[in-house]
């Protein structure tokens, strides 16, 4: 019986770190699809916006913008003085995915 638990726990673990790398993977090869077939936007910055999600014990923020062709999109969770120089209006430059849509800030690629 005590064996049968551990067998089912040590499965559980398994699945979860799998569905994360399979998540991560997917997320690197978004990344590589946008940046060697996707198209260059040019995007103006909307705010920084606060998370809850902390990071060794610092809060992380999101850099929120829209790109030249009205598409709404975020950056990566970042410490607020890495974002702190990009302020509303601010250009930055976007790689999108052509197969997802998603957006990827040069500065974070």
């Amino acid at each position: 019986m005590g064996g049968a638990i551990f067998t089912s726990v040590g499965a559980l673990i398994v699945l979860v770190g799998l569905g994360l790398g399979g998540w991560m993977v997917g997320r690197k090869l978004s990344v590589l699809r946008a940046l060697r077939e996707g198209e260059i936007r040019e995007a103006r910055v909307t705010g920084i916006r606060e998370t809850n999600v902390r990071k060794n014990k610092v809060r992380q923020y999101v850099l929120d913008w829209v790109d030249a062709s009205g598409t709404p999109g975020s950056s990566m969770m970042d410490r607020f003085d890495r974002l702190a120089d990009h302020s509303d209006g601010s250009v930055i430059t976007v790689y999108i995915d052509p197969k997802t849509g998603r957006g990827w800030w040069e500065a974070q690629i």
